[in-house]
């Protein structure tokens, strides 16, 4: 899997081998169904240093203590 252009991640996390989530930068991918990326910004001013994750919940950490969760 290639992360979309402009876009770098300092960590990934597999749910399956089918939904792949990605944190680095400010942005965090989610490539799902095996080939789309979806790369949202949810953390402005924040630099994202890693993921992780369970089914249905994700978990991302990064400066000034930020830790942010995704329901989905």
């Amino acid at each position: 899997v290639t992360a979309p252009a402009g876009t770098y991640f300092n960590d990934l996390h597999a749910q399956s081998a089918t939904d792949l989530w990605g944190a680095g930068g400010s942005k965090v991918g989610r490539w799902s169904a095996g080939s789309t990326w979806t790369v949202t910004t949810p953390f402005a001013g924040a630099q994202l240093f890693g993921i992780h994750g369970v089914p249905s919940h994700a978990w991302v950490v990064g400066s000034n203590g930020l830790i942010g969760h995704y329901a989905y």
